[in-house]
């Protein structure tokens, strides 16, 4: 976190904690996205969210004690995954459960991570991963309309994506 390196406020005061600067983004997301849970909630009765991996998983960690939070309400989705067995360290399905849907109560039924016996190997070929993705799209095409919703183009429509980008740029 950027703010780590931060010796004072820029008034002559020093930063009182390092987590409580660096929370801030964190605190800001997650009242995003429980607005946006509410909202599609009340529209019709879901919440549909695709999500990135690294540092946005952790901040909706902040949200396991937020009030109002529906989570049985809740579809989760993964905007850029990598084609490795769950348990792999570059799986952004494990960072986002350590960090945050191990400690809330989304149904594992509504938790849609890509079918991990598809990938193969951690090193398979791109034909292997062009299968998984087809069977990712087919499964998420799937969903009731009231739980992903569907455009004027009939594409399907998340109430909310989250993306991000790390310290190297993407």
């Amino acid at each position: 976190c950027w703010c780590a390196r931060m010796a004072s406020t820029g008034e002559g005061r020093p930063v009182k904690s390092v987590v409580e600067v660096c929370a801030l983004p964190a605190q800001r997301v997650a009242a995003h996205v429980q607005q946006a849970q509410t909202k599609a909630i009340a529209d019709h009765g879901y919440f549909s969210l695709a999500i990135a991996g690294g540092s946005l998983v952790k901040m909706l960690g902040a949200m396991k004690d937020m009030p109002d939070v529906s989570w049985d309400k809740w579809y989760v989705a993964w905007v850029d995954e990598r084609c490795v067995p769950h348990d792999h360290d570059e799986s952004n399905y494990k960072g986002a459960k350590e960090a945050w849907l191990s400690k809330v109560d989304i149904p594992a039924a509504q938790i849609l991570a890509i079918d991990e016996s598809l990938c193969g190997p951690v090193d398979a070929d791109a034909e292997v991963s062009v299968k998984c993705a087809d069977e990712y799209e087919t499964r998420l095409r799937s969903l009731k309309e009231e739980v992903l919703p569907r455009g004027a183009d009939g594409q399907p429509s998340f109430d909310l994506l989250l993306l991000g980008f790390g310290p190297d740029g993407h």
